[in-house]
């Protein structure tokens, strides 16, 4: 069954209840402060892994992401820890990655059941249980909670979960916040979209590529300051020749340099008749502000689909995929 439009922006506006129930539950939690996370996952399980790599660099805990059948290679350490994402428990890459990865110490996984539960348990590997019934895009807040959660992170930066849940209700209220929405979905609909942002919060960015594509329907390309200033600075005329629309998605965490280069790359749009808009949120620090961006942005990619009159929860073809699969 499809879900509907209507139920699917209703569940998205759910965010912050979501984000903060992930928060409160009561999970296993770390009891060591873990120097590096390797995190697997696909699709809606695995940008978790993204947005945590956001996060946690300016704590100085690299995130390494795993979209892959297999498993890191190299030496791994005491203090390492493992995260296995798969909101089915099916997915094969994510099975076939935690059974290559063997009995390394610190595993979790994160799954309302299915295949990777039942391994998990076999091997008596903590599970961060998610809730069941949502497609799994749509569980992200509540799976980010539980990570955060885990690693006792908003409490260890002295960071108030209910100050930064009641800002993101806030962005349900915000009239200019509504507005820009409504531009830029009128904007995007039916078009390319290029996404632009510094990769300080390159999972923000994919986050809302992946939601694009899945609710709204759109072919989206992602690209990264000032990486793309080396390359794609030489597509721009060819770009103007496309039905496409540019989105830049700016932090004020940002390098100084990194914002003169955007402004920049803006102005060469504009002047070569590129459609051009900006996403920003205000925000009191770093993690509120990666938070606020996805939720404004997942609301903004069911917004758009709407717009393009396509059914936000129909996943026909993945589904389509998993059944051609299944037969091999």
């Amino acid at each position: 069954m499809i879900i509907s439009n209507d139920d699917i922006l209703k569940i998205t506006k759910r965010f912050a209840d979501d984000f903060l129930e992930g928060l409160n539950r009561d999970v296993e939690r770390l009891s060591f402060a873990p120097k590096r996370i390797f995190y697997t996952g696909m699709g809606g399980s695995g940008v978790c892994g993204e947005v945590l790599k956001d996060i946690l660099s300016t704590n100085g805990i690299p995130v390494y992401t795993n979209h892959g059948y297999g498993y890191f290679d190299g030496e791994f350490r005491d203090r390492d820890l493992h995260l296995f994402s798969s909101y089915s428990g099916n997915t094969e890459e994510t099975l076939s990655a935690f059974e290559e990865a063997g009995d390394l110490k610190n595993r979790y996984v994160i799954s309302s059941g299915g295949k990777l539960t039942e391994l998990a348990q076999k091997a008596e590997v903590p599970i961060l249980q998610q809730k069941e019934g949502y497609q799994p895009r749509l569980i992200f807040p509540y799976t980010l909670g539980l990570v955060l959660n885990m690693l006792r992170y908003l409490e260890k930066h002295d960071y108030d979960k209910n100050i930064i849940t009641d800002k993101l209700r806030l962005i349900l209220e915000n009239d200019s916040l509504n507005k820009k929405s409504e531009i830029l979905a009128n904007a995007i609909k039916d078009k390319l979209v290029v996404l632009y942002s510094s990769f300080n919060i390159h999972g923000v960015t994919l986050r809302f590529s992946a939601q694009l594509n899945e609710n709204s329907k759109l072919f989206v390309h992602s690209a990264f300051f000032s990486e793309c200033n080396h390359n794609e600075i030489l597509s721009i005329k060819h770009l103007a020749k496309l039905p496409s629309s540019v989105i830049f998605i700016k932090s004020k965490y940002d390098n100084d340099r990194i914002k003169l280069r955007m402004s920049i790359i803006e102005k060469m749009l504009k002047e070569n008749g590129v459609d051009v808009n900006n996403v920003e949120i205000k925000s009191d620090n770093f993690t509120e502000e990666v938070i606020s961006l996805i939720f404004f942005l997942d609301l903004l990619s069911v917004r758009t689909a709407i717009k393009c009159d396509v059914a936000a929860g129909d996943i026909e073809e993945i589904e389509n995929l998993k059944k051609e699969l299944a037969k091999k």
